[in-house]
């Protein structure tokens, strides 16, 4: 259901919100099956991660999104994955991950 709002936080400046909001539910027990959701999930934190400085935590979490998604074999999802992964390693510091 976040990932329905994700754009509507975003629009507003509400990051910091919805990664709270986010982190919370993929941390829920009936949010534990690797699916597409909670691969939506981890995009969408690794997103906010990046926008805010956070590249560390970025990575952890788009490269569990990129499991996800590979596990799945949602080439579209791979895709869109790691288009902020290598942005989250340029800001890491690691431009050769990129």
């Amino acid at each position: 259901m976040l990932n329905s709002v994700k754009h509507y936080l975003f629009s507003r400046g509400f990051l910091a919100l919805g990664r709270r909001l986010m982190i919370e539910a993929l941390a829920r027990p009936g949010a534990r099956k690797r699916d597409i959701a909670r691969c939506e999930g981890f995009l969408c934190v690794g997103q906010i991660d990046f926008w805010t400085g956070r590249y560390a935590e970025a990575l952890g979490h788009l490269e569990e999104g990129l499991a996800i998604a590979r596990e799945l074999d949602d080439k579209p999802m791979v895709a869109a994955v790691l288009q902020p992964l290598g942005v989250a390693a340029l800001g890491n510091g690691d431009p050769g991950s990129a």
